[in-house]
């Protein structure tokens, strides 16, 4: 029997990066396997047969040998065939003990002398066979031929009937786990080549295959590593069929198990099922289980293979519902995510760590201690990693909305500044600058630190750049970022140092002038009486506007240049609409304005004008 290739397994240091199998993109000549040994093809060095062949040919005494020695015998007459035909390997020798026995002939006739389609018709019937010795020892002898490769590799993968018949082997183990692990090694072989995993599929291989998931780590290592093959392979096809036989759930239930490289190829399986099956993806994200179990590895690993395939997997499950989210903050998911954060020298686990508390960031707005956190988020801030500060600021807008605790800690870290800043140097990175404007917008009002917020944008001379971020001409494409904007003018606008300012600056004129030309938009909307989405839209941003002119209007020279824009008559026609919001803002805008005469004069005018226009449209 030719002895396997022996796989050297390299220490792993976990202080340092390592580069992975799983970093570059697979191919078919690419290994499943975490330590892949010298080869052509897809070869996995999880586990070793040896030992198992070994035991087989052990435990069978010397008349079961004799009677699968006759079994073979009574198939047929040997043909002799050309010295240059293909010549398969001979079957597993015994122990020494029982080498001394003397073999029927016909056994090593069966390996030298038989044509390869006559030999696997024979094996097909060996492996049907009632006696399960008789079909253990078949099962010894392909795999021996398969783990050899070549052309009888090939006749092997593409007659139909013996790869049912191995397949239906694994029925016939005595319970010790002997025979299901040489089949789980032998598919394993076949998983190599492409047309090996189809011969499987086909088959109905995968059913097989999952049904002994609930053995002993060292069967697991084989089975999950031809799944994985699979998955690679075969991508949407094999995770459709694995998740009909419910592989998912099946691979969640191992996730109690110990080995680390087990749980490295088992949770990449796992990540790629989530993006090949949405019902995979589905069922991951609604299993409270599967999260508890990925926080309790991510907590105790120090195998960076597995700590990535996890960071990889949990941005997918922490893009599912409100009850997802919830069940990783409930198991401490917050924390454990800022170890990695902290600690990982590897980007892309920061990466996956930061996406993750970005998804989950929403709800844990009421959560507390979220100051080390915090003060984590503003020093990836001062990096260079474009994908840290994304998810960074996206995750201090939901962290500082509505918490007085989260915004007073921001701006009493200097986190005003780090925001300005990175504002700043964004250039026109919209998926930056827009949560960054509404986090400065959040602690720039209601809580105790709101004056010295407002201060200190002013001071680090925020409030020109910000005013600039009025974009007129594109508002519909940058509005995420125009009303960020508008609503920081706003929150700026409450203090009465910064008015100067904001009025140097030209903020009332921008802000009319954008005010104008949503208007148009809506009068046209209106005149089309079409598209009432779009509409009620456009009556938001406008009353998002109506609120910053309002706060600026308290300043006396703020309501001279309003009044000088003339826009009082807009103010005058939203007054006149039935009830809604714009109806209420623009009186709060009317109220203000008159406290200046000519304001109240052209006001008059105005709703005298209007009535009359009222009037004749009936």
């Amino acid at each position: 029997m030719h002895t396997p290739h022996q796989q050297q397994q390299q220490q792993l240091n976990p202080d340092t990066n390592t580069t992975m199998w799983l970093d570059d993109p697979y191919a078919l000549n690419r290994d499943s396997g975490i330590h892949s040994g010298t080869s052509n093809s897809l070869r996995s060095g999880l586990s070793d047969c040896n030992d198992s062949e070994q035991s087989f040919t052990t435990m069978m005494t010397n008349s079961e040998q004799q009677r699968f020695q006759h079994s073979v015998a009574t198939q047929g007459t040997p043909h002799h065939h050309h010295s240059q035909q293909h010549q398969p390997p001979v079957p597993p020798r015994l122990p020494e003990e029982q080498q001394q026995q003397e073999i029927d002939p016909n056994i090593t006739m069966m390996s030298h002398r038989r044509e390869p389609g006559e030999m696997i018709s024979e094996l097909i019937s060996l492996l049907n066979d009632d006696d399960r010795l008789i079909v253990s020892e078949a099962v010894m002898f392909v795999h021996t031929l398969v783990k050899e490769g070549g052309d009888i590799r090939l006749d092997i993968i593409r007659n139909r009937e013996i790869i049912i018949a191995l397949l239906r082997a694994f029925s016939k183990d005595s319970g010790d786990g002997q025979l299901t692990y040489v089949l789980a090694s032998l598919f394993h072989f076949l998983s190599q080549q492409q047309d090996g995993l189809f011969a499987i599929l086909e088959a109905g291989g995968i059913q097989a295959l999952l049904q002994v998931l609930d053995s002993r780590d060292n069967i697991v290592n084989f089975v999950i590593t031809t799944l994985h093959n699979f998955l690679i392979i075969l991508q949407a096809d094999a995770a459709r069929e694995i998740e009909n036989f419910h592989g998912t759930e099946k691979f969640v239930s191992l996730l109690d198990r110990s080995n680390d490289k087990l749980l490295t190829l088992l949770t990449d399986c796992l990540h790629k099922m989530a993006c090949y099956n949405q019902e995979a993806k589905a069922f991951l994200q609604r299993s409270e289980i599967c999260s508890q179990h990925l926080l309790r590895i991510m907590d105790s690993t120090k195998y960076d293979k597995l700590l990535l395939t996890i960071s990889k997997l949990f941005p997918i499950i922490s893009s599912g519902t409100i009850s997802t989210k919830k069940t990783i903050l409930q198991a401490n998911g917050i924390e454990i995510l800022e170890k990695q954060i902290n600690k990982t020298k590897s980007i892309r686990i920061r990466r996956n760590c930061l996406l993750t508390v970005r998804n989950i960031s929403d709800q844990a707005i009421r959560l507390k201690g979220m100051e080390s956190l915090i003060q984590t988020l503003i020093q990836l801030l001062l990096t260079d990693d474009i994908v840290s500060i994304t998810c960074s600021v996206g995750i201090l807008n939901n962290l500082t909305c509505d918490n007085q605790t989260n915004k007073r800690f921001l701006v009493k870290i200097n986190g005003i500044q780090t925001l300005i800043k990175t504002i700043l140097q964004s250039g026109e990175k919209e998926e930056i600058i827009e949560p960054a404007l509404c986090t400065l917008r959040h602690v720039t009002a209601r809580h105790e630190q709101e004056v010295e917020a407002r201060e200190a944008v002013r001071k680090l001379c925020g409030i020109p750049y910000f005013i600039k971020l009025l974009n007129i001409k594109h508002w519909k494409k940058d509005w995420p970022t125009v009303k960020a904007t508008i609503g920081l003018i706003k929150n700026l606008a409450l203090s009465t140092s910064n008015l100067s300012s904001l009025r140097e600056n030209g903020a009332v004129p921008k802000l009319v002038q954008l005010l104008t030309v949503v208007e148009q938009e809506r009068q046209q909307l209106l005149r089309s009486h079409d598209d009432t989405t779009n509409l009620n839209h456009i009556e938001h941003t406008l009353d998002i506007i109506l609120g910053a002119l309002y706060t600026l209007a308290k300043d006396q020279i703020n309501r001279t240049i309003i009044k000088d824009l003339n826009c009082i008559p807009i103010f005058v026609r939203y007054h006149y609409l039935p009830h809604c919001p714009l109806q209420r803002t623009s009186s709060e805008i009317l109220n203000e304005l008159r406290q200046d005469p000519e304001c109240h004069q052209v006001i008059e005018t105005q709703l005298g004008t209007q009535k009359v226009l009222d009037f004749l449209k009936q």
